[in-house]
């Protein structure tokens, strides 16, 4: 009899005080079906007490672990979750932003997908069964976005949603990865690292943010040099194998951390 998958939930904050407590009652009522190992919040840098709030809930007894990893400025997203799904004690990650766009009550759809066998399973705006609800300029940006991956990286045709933000996986195909300053794209990265890693998804209702605003999409030029610039990282990744990109840990079975600088 296979033992069961343990879950930590690693999620990037920055200023999300107003959602991080609506999201902690939902993650109280879905705990036993999750199997809810801890949630991880790494905090770049948030002034509006969300940092606060969580040590204080962390306090509390809410049948699983609430884990806080403070840092005192934004390093990116990928950064962000890498260095998450490193501390947690799951052999399943669910990667998420906090800002009540991705819902937690989509997760066990997802976890169906892993126990089918899949490694990775994405919760997609595109999928069956998805719907979202967004101002239209943010459509268009993301459209835009997803026909430059497309066309760039091929790997990123296997499935349908490959920028998103919410998915589920190994735990081990995140921490094999070495940590990316200043990127947003962390799906993409381990498309582009894990090649052979089984993926599908599961569509769910993605909305407008009702508190706060979006810490890594706008309709600027910088937003869009930064895009191209993290998909051509991936591009190199995929076309020469650079192990640079792959975690020491994973190369030579040691837990020394390499700077994140590129």
């Amino acid at each position: 009899m296979t033992e069961p998958h343990r879950l930590s939930v690693v999620l990037p904050v920055l200023n999300e005080r107003q959602n991080v407590e609506h999201l902690l009652e939902r993650f109280d009522r879905l705990k036993d079906e999750l199997g809810l190992e801890e949630l991880i919040f790494v905090d770049d840098g948030s002034r509006d007490g969300t940092l606060e709030f969580l040590e204080q809930s962390s306090r509390l007894n809410h049948g699983y672990g609430i884990r806080t990893i403070p840092r005192e400025r934004k390093l990116g997203q990928v950064d962000a979750c890498i260095t998450g799904c490193r501390m947690a004690r799951g052999d399943l990650v669910a990667v998420m932003d906090a800002d009540l766009q991705h819902p937690p009550e989509a997760i066990p759809s997802m976890l169906r997908g892993i126990q089918d066998g899949y490694d990775i399973v994405v919760g997609s705006r595109y999928a069956d069964g998805a719907s979202v609800r967004r101002r239209p300029e943010r459509g268009v940006i993301s459209r835009g976005a997803m026909m430059v991956a497309h066309f760039l990286l091929p790997v990123s045709n296997r499935i349908l949603d490959p920028l998103s933000g919410f998915f589920v996986a190994r735990r081990d195909l995140v921490t094999d990865l070495r940590r990316l300053r200043g990127r947003c794209k962390l799906l993409l990265f381990i498309l582009s690292v894990h090649k052979d890693a089984r993926v599908t998804e599961v569509g769910f209702e993605f909305g407008e943010r009702s508190n706060g605003h979006s810490k890594t999409v706008d309709v600027g030029l910088s937003f869009i040099v930064r895009y191209l610039i993290e998909v051509i990282t991936y591009m190199k990744v995929r076309s020469s194998g650079d192990r640079r990109f792959v975690s020491e840990r994973s190369r030579v079975g040691t837990a020394t951390e390499l700077p994140a600088s590129i």
